[in-house]
């Protein structure tokens, strides 16, 4: 798969999964210049926090969670199969997924459906899901939201 395709949400995953866990520092990192003059990158555990030139540069081509929310879902034969309701990122990084919202013929007996954004041929302009058609989708297992959990303290 080419990861120019797909590259907000991959480079999301990529850099997700690098972080996640991580602790935050425990001492206070100083931003006063090294010898030479070149201000130190901030540390925490040991992991240079942020991202790499490369890292920026993959994430600034991307494309915004937020632009594909409510986005209309296309496959390969360019049929409007779904759309876009909501992105998911694994708490731990390592899964992204697309919630698509699948309706019937008339709009009614609306489901939702979840989709690893790997399996997208391409998120932009719109997003493609290449071989697929909407009857496929419904016949998916079905994707509930859980309940939220009751706060504790």
């Amino acid at each position: 798969m080419n990861l120019k395709r797909l590259p907000a949400l991959a480079s999301l995953v990529l850099v997700s999964s690098c972080l996640a866990g991580t602790p935050a520092p425990t001492t206070p990192v100083s931003a006063s210049p090294a010898p030479g003059g070149k201000v130190p990158s901030p540390v925490t555990a040991g992991i240079p926090l942020g991202l790499t030139t490369a890292q920026t540069e993959i994430i600034a081509s991307g494309t915004r969670a937020s632009a594909l929310i409510g986005s209309s879902v296309y496959n390969d034969r360019d049929e409007n199969i779904g759309k876009v309701e909501d992105v998911v990122i694994a708490t731990d990084g390592s899964l992204s997924v697309a919630i698509i919202e699948v309706g019937s013929f008339l709009g009614t007996g609306n489901r939702l459906v979840a989709i690893p954004v790997q399996q997208f041929h391409q998120l932009a302009p719109r997003p493609v899901l290449p071989r697929v058609d909407r009857e496929s989708l419904r016949k998916l297992p079905a994707f509930s939201y859980p309940e939220p959990r009751p706060a504790t303290g």
